[in-house]
């Protein structure tokens, strides 16, 4: 009875190695979630269609040096939807002309129509020597920029361009990383001392 007592406590039980390898399955599924959830995000956020957004906030990479140097060519830049009414003089926009979209700072905004209701935004590039030629209409503006990260857009482009080859690159990593997780676990395990034999009755 000793002898069975010891060999339960000393190791690893089939059930112990069961739910081991559940919460390892588990952690890899999370991962690719989470990745998905991600690349979704981004895909969505990119849409060319103003009105779709994830949570409010849309994704947009800079292509031209006429923000610069506050906003980098590469750079990466969220912004956010605001009501034409809280923009203010200084805020950067994102509006679109036709199907193109641009990023420029507010540098007056006038009103018109009845009542005033109607709102126009002059917008300027820093690094331009003029204002914008035309008047942004507010129907027009996308979200005001909340957020700049250089070089992350051409991270982002990267991605947009390889995508399968970043899901499974991604994927790799997280199976490596739960790996590496589950060895460490392991290589901290107590190792198991001899079991004692019981000496023969003679």
């Amino acid at each position: 009875m000793k002898e069975k007592i010891e060999n339960n406590t000393m190791g690893i039980t089939p059930k112990n190695k069961r739910g081991s390898f559940w919460k390892t399955v588990g952690n890899v599924a999370f991962y690719l979630v989470m990745a998905l959830i991600l690349v979704w995000a981004f895909w969505f956020s990119r849409s060319d269609d103003p009105t779709k957004s994830v949570f409010g906030y849309r994704f947009y990479y800079i292509q031209s040096p006429s923000m610069e140097p506050d906003v980098p060519v590469g750079a990466a830049i969220f912004t956010k939807i605001t009501d034409p009414g809280e923009i203010k003089v200084g805020d950067v926009i994102t509006y679109y002309l036709g199907d193109t979209s641009v990023s420029h700072q507010v540098i007056e905004i006038q009103s018109a129509g009845e009542g005033m209701q109607e709102l126009w935004f002059r917008t300027k590039g820093v690094a331009n020597e003029e204002p914008d030629p035309e008047l942004v209409p507010a129907e027009a503006v996308a979200g005001v920029m909340v957020l700049c990260i250089p070089r992350l857009g051409f991270v982002m482009s990267w991605i947009g361009e390889h995508m399968m080859m970043t899901l499974w690159l991604f994927g790799l990593i997280c199976v490596l990383c739960v790996l590496v997780q589950w060895l460490v676990r392991e290589s901290k395990k107590e190792p198991k001392e001899p079991q004692e034999q019981p000496c023969p009755q003679g």
